[in-house]
């Protein structure tokens, strides 16, 4: 039985911890018997996070990347480096999980909300009229696998300077134009939560091509 059949079987929540086998299992007990799980250990043992941004900068065609510990983590972290902070207004589509304007209200910005089109995301025949003199950043959410109009939103955003912050957590693998989701804007989070295509439980990633960002985003995530 191939993946595409097993997934027609599993509740749609738990796709990718149901499709746990032994390479998960033996990857695990590698760390385990390594018997350094900490990233910055000073022990010689499997070094499975940097190991796994490796191969996520080869994937996503992208030049840095960074784990932690959840996909509101991720965005957070994304937010500070982006310098997100109290007056500044955040355009995300009105169809989202709660982690993404709450990661904007505890940067003290205000979330301005925009309709969406029939791809469930931003719908950039009304992105412009939401934005004001305090936007700093538009966050695109790919929701249900699904994605928006890209190349539009992100004209845009270039036309008015704003930051571009993809959520790509319900859409990883996906591509648009032979690009993969997650390397179009400035920085890129993902979730690996329990009910993702690729989960860890918990966990998260960052994305990005500027090193100013990648470093911002990785001071913040460790201490």
């Amino acid at each position: 039985m191939n993946q595409l059949e097993i997934l027609k079987f599993i509740p749609y929540e738990y796709y990718g911890s149901n499709v746990y086998d032994q390479h998960e299992f033996m990857n695990v007990k590698e760390v385990i018997d390594s018997k350094a799980p900490f990233r910055y250990s000073r022990k010689e043992g499997i070094k499975a996070a940097d190991q796994f941004e490796e191969k996520c900068k080869n994937y996503f065609g992208v030049s840095y990347a960074h784990c932690v510990n959840s996909g509101m983590g991720a965005l957070s972290c994304a937010l500070h480096a982006l310098n997100i902070g109290i007056g500044d207004e955040v355009i995300m589509p009105g169809y989202f999980f709660v982690a993404d304007v709450n990661a904007v209200v505890l940067h003290g910005a205000k979330p301005v909300l925009c309709e969406v089109d029939n791809s469930f995301c931003i719908d950039a025949d009304k992105l412009e009229n939401k934005i004001t003199s305090k936007t700093k950043c538009i966050i695109m959410i790919h929701m249900d696998g699904s994605y928006g109009n890209i190349e539009k939103i992100m004209k845009v955003a270039k036309k008015y300077d704003l930051l571009v912050l993809e959520d790509f957590s319900q859409a990883i693998g996906a591509t648009y134009n032979g690009k993969k989701i997650g390397s179009f804007g400035d920085i890129a989070v993902c979730s690996f939560q329990q009910n993702k295509m690729i989960t860890a439980g918990e966990g998260g990633l960052i994305l990005t091509n500027n090193e100013k960002l990648y470093y911002a985003a990785r001071s913040r995530a460790d201490c």
